[in-house]
Parts: C-alpha cells; structure tokens; sequence
C-alpha cells in the first residue's frame, strides 16, 4: 500500500466521522430508549475509534528508523485526532477500555516523541505544516461539498420558483374539479327530479361541467418531470450543506470561498503532501 493510501485510510479515518456523527446525535434526544442507544452506539463508535488509532501507530512505529519524517507526520496527525476527539477515560464504563484507551495514548506519545528526534528543525516546520494540513482536510472537503451544494441550490432556484409556480397552479386546478363534481352531479339529477322544459338544457350543462371537472382534475394530478427531478435534486443538496457554527469555522480556517477556491486549496495542500508521504512509505 502506498503512503498517501495509507495516510486515506489512517488519517481520514471514518471511524473518527462515525464518533463524531454518534456525538452529534446523542445531542437530539427524546426518549428513554433513544438515549440508552445513542449511548450505546456512542460509546462503540469511540472504542472503534481508539483500536483504529492502536493499530495504525503500530504500523506507524516500525517505520520510525527508515521514514522517522514521514512517520512524525502520520503520529503528529493521530495525535491531534485523539486529542480533538474529547475523548477521557471516564467515558469507558470497563477498567480494560480504560486501560486501552491509556495505553493507546502513551503509545501515540512515544511514537511522535522518538521520530521527531531524529528530524532537523528544517523538517520538523515542513512536517507541522503538513499535519495541519492533514487535519483540516475532512473540513476542506465538507466545504467544497458544502458550497457547491450552496452553488447549485442558487443556480437552480430561479427555475425551481416557476416549476413550483406551475405545480402550485396544477394542484388549484385538481381542487377546482374535485369542487366542481358536486354541482355537476346536481345538475344532471335535477331533470330526474323534474327539471321542467330545460330537462335537455340543465343534462347538457350537468354533462359538460362534468367532462370539465375530470380535465382539471386530470390536468391538476398531472406531475412535471421536471419539477420532481429539481426537487429530488435540490432536497439531495440540502442535505449536504453544513450548520451556521459549522461554517463559521471553516471561514475562519480558511476564508469564504467559492468551490472552485476550495478546491484550489486541496489541490495546493495535496501536491505538498504527496512527496512527503509517498510510495516508499
């Protein structure tokens, strides 16, 4: 496995995300029932999270002699994801987590502590840069996904306004049917019940307005392709938009801008990092 895989799969690691997410939801709570598995799954998604940590500082440790930068990085990174995670021993309920967990932190320690001492200050200001890039990469990337979704909702929201005018106008036609069933249907009743010398008339009338209630109705449940696809697709880029606070944070990171701005950066930050952590790692 090369090192910028390796670094995918241990720096940008998904179990990190699900502690996160588990974290998030046991915020949102009503029951009982929902708080013991949001706990629960909370305190799974952590062990996860720690054993995945364990077990890349232990790849990362038999490399010390032959990548001590490469492998400064990689610990120096999953330190930081340890400590930004929140995570205390008083959070595990068993003596043997907690041991774990205790553990797992002397060894991350240990690991960063013996490869930095073999680097040059030179090496060390370039491989601090690198972890902060390292770091902040999950959050470049939930700002590009987030600003191109915020793009394309503006994009699209002139359509969307006449589409769901259309559609809006489609549902008042459907209503004006249904409505207009009832008096029709008195209409055709009138000349069984004696309608006098406008018998043909008042059936003729009762018939049309009939075969004009079921065109609205027809024309009103009517669906537009197109105004489901947009609406499909803009509730999709809904969901990928982050939270105020969220946000914030990403602006005060790195700057309001566009997707394309974004990208610029992760694509900056990953031709810096690809020579550091390359295939001889």
């Amino acid at each position: 496995m090369s090192g910028w895989d390796w670094i995918n799969a241990g720096l940008e690691i998904a179990t990190y995300a699900q502690a996160q997410k588990a974290r998030e939801n046991s915020t949102n709570l009503k029951t009982a029932i929902e708080i013991d598995a949001a706990r629960r799954s909370l305190l799974e998604a952590r062990k996860n999270f720690i054993f995945d940590i364990s077990s890349k500082i232990q790849l990362a440790n038999e490399q010390v002699v032959a990548s001590p930068q490469q492998v400064y990085i990689v610990s120096k990174s999953l330190q930081l994801r340890l400590d930004y995670s929140d995570i205390m021993t008083d959070m595990f309920p068993d003596f043997q987590d907690k041991e774990y967990f205790i553990q797992t932190e002397k060894r991350v320690a240990e690991v960063v502590k013996k490869s930095k001492e073999k680097l040059t200050q030179e090496q060390i200001d370039v491989s601090e840069k690198a972890v902060q890039y390292i770091i902040e990469m999950p959050v470049l990337k939930r700002a590009i996904s987030a600003k191109e979704a915020q793009e394309s909702l503006v994009d699209t929201e002139k359509t969307w306004v006449e589409l769901s005018a259309r559609n809006g106008n489609n549902q008042i036609f459907a209503l004006l049917g249904f409505l207009g069933i009832l008096p029709s249907c008195i209409c055709l009743m009138t000349p069984i019940m004696g309608g006098g010398n406008y018998t043909g008339l008042i059936m003729l009338l009762g018939l049309l307005a009939i075969v004009g209630s079921i065109s609205l109705i027809v024309k009103g449940r009517t669906s537009n392709p197109q105004y489901t696809t947009l609406k499909s697709k803009r509730e999709n880029l809904k969901q990928q938009l982050i939270s105020k606070d969220e946000w914030e944070r990403v602006v005060v990171n790195l700057g309001d801008l566009s997707s394309e701005q974004f990208k610029k950066i992760q694509d900056e930050r990953l031709a810096f990092l690809t020579p550091l952590l390359g295939d001889n790692f």
